[in-house]
């Protein structure tokens, strides 16, 4: 209709009118706005006013306002709001110099001083854990691993015992079969992949079982993908006419992204992953025709599966469609989540977790 009929016409588009995407300020206004509430929502979007709250509330606290304390979100929030950090504690009425300098003579650390500090913070039936300490008096932990090499150091010049101030084992073997038990309740994923970190190993150092002998030992059935032991080449060529029946890709790349083990165990027994294809009946050229994918059908693909319901987050589409990742990636500009956008929505929604 414009007369732009080269391979990347929206790509020249934007080019002759020097934007950065091809939409009407309208839908830019309102592609900010939703992805505005949805900081809002996540309580993650920092604006100035939040910036100068935060950084006075600091200070009335006691607590550091140095940017190696601020933590990463609010200190990318500082430089992107202010340019600086001097200018957003001069916008909160605070002197950046003081700070400075109050900081300098607070850094003067010795092992005296650490051991001093340590016993002032000590209070009798609580522990002095690395992790409580760092909360609650980050130099002081910062300087005992710098000038004494760990914590345990620390609380040992101080006359304590590290092994009587150190956290309690996470996970319980009673509080793991809770844990999975009230999940599996609420019907949440309990595979091994979806549960809180340390679970899985906390287990199998308390039972000696894996996590899917532990869970189907309290009665409720595993239902992601075991382990198998039993691999032959009668195994593998199952394996791969299975999937063709069911309809799922057989090229390499499409099936190690849910099915590692089988591509491993093809080449093992069978020299490639093309000759264990053949072995199973499969034309190893037919299974390489890859799809023709324009930006348009990009787009279209995208917004099918928002439609559908499915999470647009880079992993997940990954894993149902690797080829829909790569040729988005190779049509705008090597960024996934500028395909997201270009498709009208949320850019956000192309990670998985994300901090602003």
């Amino acid at each position: 209709m414009h007369q732009y009929d080269r391979v990347h016409p929206v790509e020249e588009y934007k080019r002759q009118f020097g934007l950065e995407v091809a939409v009407c300020r309208d839908t830019h206004r309102t592609m900010r706005r939703t992805r505005e509430d949805f900081w809002e929502r996540h309580g993650q979007r920092w604006t100035r006013a939040r910036v100068v709250e935060v950084l006075q509330g600091r200070a009335r606290d006691g607590q550091s306002l140095g940017s190696r304390h601020l933590g990463v979100p609010l200190g990318l929030a500082i430089r992107r709001r202010f340019g600086s950090w001097d200018r957003a504690m001069r916008r909160a009425g605070l002197d950046p110099r003081a700070h400075r300098l109050k900081h300098r003579l607070r850094s003067r650390w010795n092992r005296a001083r650490i051991v001093e500090e340590v016993r002032r913070l000590h209070v009798p039936g609580e522990r002095l854990t690395a992790t409580h300490v760092k909360r609650a008096a980050p130099e002081l932990h910062g300087a005992a691993i710098r000038i004494l090499g760990n914590w345990s150091a620390a609380l040992r010049a101080a006359g304590f015992d590290p092994a009587e101030n150190r956290e309690p084992t996470k996970w319980e073997l009673a509080r793991a079969e809770a844990w999975v038990r009230k999940a599996h309740a609420k019907g949440r994923s309990i595979l091994a992949s979806r549960v809180p970190s340390g679970l899985v190993g906390g287990v199998a150092r308390k039972t000696g079982m894996a996590w899917v002998e532990f869970v189907e030992s309290l009665g409720i059935p595993y239902t992601g993908q075991r382990k198998r032991l039993d691999w032959s080449d009668a195994v593998v060529v199952a394996e791969i006419r299975d999937r063709r029946r069911r309809g799922l890709a057989l090229s390499n790349r499409a099936v190690r992204v849910d099915r590692e083990a089988l591509v491993q165990q093809a080449c093992k027994r069978f020299g490639s992953w093309d000759a264990a294809l053949r072995a199973a009946g499969v034309d190893p050229a037919t299974v390489r025709l890859a799809r023709r994918w324009t930006p348009e059908s990009v787009l279209a693909a995208i917004r099918e599966l928002h439609a559908s319901g499915q999470p647009l987050d880079r992993r997940s589409v990954a894993a149902r469609d690797s080829g829909l990742v790569q040729a988005a990636q190779n049509r705008f500009g090597d960024r996934w989540e500028r395909a997201v956008e270009a498709a009208g929505f949320d850019p956000a929604l192309a990670h998985t977790h994300r901090t602003r």
